[in-house]
């Protein structure tokens, strides 16, 4: 088994995150204020915000951001995407 760098690990929760964010909007476009073509520019304030300030600082109860913990094998916990995202 190989290990990610921590640079990769972004790159993969980031294409996970987008995929499963545009899909969201896509079949649900009411309930998002964006359109889908707004979700690259979402997740890349998601994810740097969450790598700055902590995942505490963000909403991690979405279904595109669970689908995105899931894809990356990370578990949707504070501690845990700290402890990922930090090795």
């Amino acid at each position: 088994m190989t290990t990610m760098t921590r640079d990769e690990k972004i790159t993969a929760f980031r294409a996970a995150y987008l995929a499963a964010l545009t899909e969201a909007i896509r079949r649900n476009p009411e309930a998002y204020d964006y359109p889908a073509d707004k979700a690259d520019h979402v997740v890349h304030r998601m994810i740097s915000t969450m790598l700055r300030e902590g995942p505490l600082s963000i909403n991690r109860d979405t279904p595109a951001f669970k689908a995105a913990c899931r894809k990356a094998g990370v578990k949707n916990t504070a501690k845990d995407l700290a402890a990922w995202f930090a090795s």
